[in-house]
C-alpha cells in the first residue's frame, strides 16, 4: 500500500519486493497535507483530488511503468476523477459494491490520454 509520500517516492526501491502497488488515497492525502479528514480543525485542507495526489500517483507510474497499480480509497469511487486516475496508470479501482455500475460507466466513457 502506498499510503505516504515517502512510499510513493520510493516506488523503485519497493518494486522488487511486490507484485502490485495500491494507493490508499485517504491516508496518502492525510500525510501529504498533514490534515486528518476527521479533525475539524484541519479537515478543510484534506483534498484527495488535489494535483499533489495525482502527481504522486503519476510519479509512481513513471518510476515503475510496468507495475500494476490500483486505488483503494474514496477517490476511486468518484466518477469525475476516473479519467485522471486512468491517465496515472491506475487500472484497478476498489469501490463499494453500490458504486460499481457508475464506476464502470465512467471507465467506458474515458479515453486514456496523457494530461497536457
Amino acid at each position: 500500500m502506498i499510503k505516504t509520500p515517502a512510499a510513493a517516492l520510493s516506488a523503485r526501491k519497493l518494486a522488487p519486493y511486490v507484485d502490485f502497488m495500491s494507493f490508499g488515497t485517504n491516508d496518502l492525502t492525510q500525510y501529504a497535507f498533514a490534515a486528518d479528514r476527521e479533525n475539524a480543525a484541519v479537515e478543510q485542507y484534506f483534498d484527495d483530488a488535489s494535483d499533489v495526489i495525482f502527481r504522486l500517483m503519476q510519479a509512481v507510474h513513471e518510476d515503475v511503468p510496468d507495475m500494476p497499480l490500483s486505488v483503494c480509497g474514496e477517490l476511486a469511487g468518484r466518477p469525475e476523477h476516473i479519467p485522471r486516475l486512468l491517465q496515472c496508470g491506475i487500472r484497478t479501482l476498489s469501490v463499494a459494491p453500490a458504486l460499481i455500475p457508475m464506476t464502470k460507466e465512467a471507465i467506458r466513457k474515458t479515453t486514456c490520454n496523457k494530461p497536457t
